[in-house]
């Protein structure tokens, strides 16, 4: 990695490149991407800096270019921390960055974003049980059942998903 970076998000595109988005300094969060080029076995720099500098946000791949970014912890200069419920699209081949309509609910702590059906689902990375999906073609965010009624002690704050 180009900086000692920690607790930062990454998704793999076109099956080349992993992209490390946002994350932690030491103590400061960062507005930088980073991509790993997996045949050249070197990291790179990217121009495109993310609107705010963010740490712990979920991700999620869209397609081959694309990924959505949302919630984590927007970091000031000052490092006063503040809760998201924003969410953005990346293109990672054209270097942009649109922002999205909000989530229902602040995430943060990594919440995990399959892409299942054309809807992004974002489960856990909150103080409480509430899910939902995004729809890739209405643009909507929609809650979805709770998972609160089998594991009611579980905010899942941080957790692994495999889709089978």
């Amino acid at each position: 990695m180009i900086n000692s970076r920690a607790y930062a998000s990454a998704v793999v595109i076109e099956n080349k490149y992993i992209y490390l988005v946002g994350g932690l300094d030491h103590f400061s969060a960062l507005d930088k991407i980073e991509r790993y080029d997996l045949m050249l076995d070197k990291w790179f720099p990217v121009k495109l800096k993310l609107p705010k500098k963010i740490a712990k946000l979920g991700i999620g791949k869209i397609d081959d270019e694309n990924a959505i970014i949302l919630g984590g912890i927007y970091g000031n200069e000052e490092n006063d921390y503040n809760y998201l419920d924003e969410a953005h699209k990346i293109n990672f081949k054209k270097l942009t960055i649109n922002t999205l309509p909000s989530m229902k609910e602040k995430r943060i702590l990594y919440p995990v974003v399959p892409n299942v059906g054309n809807k992004l689902y974002v489960l856990g990375g909150q103080f409480n049980s509430k899910c939902e999906s995004f729809d890739l073609e209405s643009g909507q965010w929609t809650e979805i059942q709770s998972y609160s009624d089998i594991l009611p002690e579980n905010d899942l704050q941080a957790f692994s998903l495999v889709i089978n």
